[in-house]
């Protein structure tokens, strides 16, 4: 279902503005478990280049390659993000042509391993340097502020989505699951394993990952979503009404937090984190 992102219907541009931002403790977090060096990295499933691009302008890398099976994803990055260090190329995890053997430091993937094939990870194995990363991670759920009075409710409302929506792909199952059943390596190439979560299922004193929204955005948030992309799709005369489930679901919300089209409200995500190092017995 990763060629949703490429289909003619869906628009890169949504997806660009309402994508969240990952936050400065995710690159951070990876950097301190990083030890290899900082001259290659590669962002595989790039999109418009969210990650890319944070990683060459905070000067974490000196060269960041973004690579995504959608040739309007990178069309847009390239026109976008012109910025030194930065090349985007059209391409898949598992045949990273081009790319030498042996000379990356950090492959990177924010919230795109879900669509790789397990063959990837030979892949990875051929690319990386000995010591060099492997960080994945993924966002899920739509959370509320958990200090809201009506946390719980508005908890379950948002989620409900998913559910109403079908149209889940074994990908977006992966997804949904916090990359808890992600194809692993089995060969000894990886070493070092650590995974961090924060706020699972929305819980916390705070979510790390949250932006102030209207519904307004809210709803286009949802709507780059690939399950609700998909449903929109197919239902184009529901799109809007209450037969939508996403419009259902942005009832709910104003009913539980009386709120109105204009109110802004503290929605956040889950993310998780995993964390591999290159063995150096190549």
């Amino acid at each position: 279902m990763a060629t949703t992102f490429s289909a003619e219907t869906y628009s890169v541009n949504l997806y660009d503005i309402y994508r969240p931002r990952y936050p400065i403790k995710l690159y951070d977090t990876i950097m301190e478990y990083h030890r290899g060096g900082k001259e290659l990295a590669v962002d595989l499933g790039c999109g418009t280049g969210i990650v890319s691009g944070e990683l060459v302008r905070s000067d974490r890398f000196d060269k960041v390659i973004g690579v995504d099976p959608s040739k309007m994803m990178i069309e847009h990055a390239q026109k976008y993000l012109q910025v030194s260090g930065l090349e985007f190329r059209v391409g898949r995890a598992e045949a990273l042509d081009g790319v030498e053997a042996a000379s990356v430091d950090m492959l990177i993937a924010g919230t795109a391993a879900h669509w790789f094939p397990p063959s990837w990870w030979n892949e990875a194995a051929r690319v990386l340097k000995p010591d060099g990363t492997i960080a994945i991670f993924i966002y899920g759920g739509m959370w509320p502020d958990p200090h809201h009075p009506q946390a719980d409710e508005l908890r379950a409302t948002m989620f409900s989505f998913v559910t109403e929506l079908g149209h889940s792909s074994t990908g977006n199952v992966v997804c949904h699951n916090m990359y808890d059943e992600l194809p692993m390596p089995t060969k000894s190439d990886f070493i070092d394993f650590q995974r961090v979560d924060w706020n699972r299922n929305g819980t916390g004193d705070s979510l790390l990952m949250s932006d102030k929204m209207t519904l307004a955005a809210w709803r286009k948030r949802v709507h780059t979503f690939g399950p609700a992309h998909r449903w929109r799709v197919d239902n184009p005369t529901k799109c809007g009404t209450l037969e939508d489930p996403v419009e259902r679901v942005a009832e709910k919300i104003k009913q539980i937090a009386s709120l109105d089209e204009s109110t802004e409200f503290v929605c956040g995500h889950s993310l998780s984190l995993i964390l591999l190092r290159r063995s150096r017995n190549l």
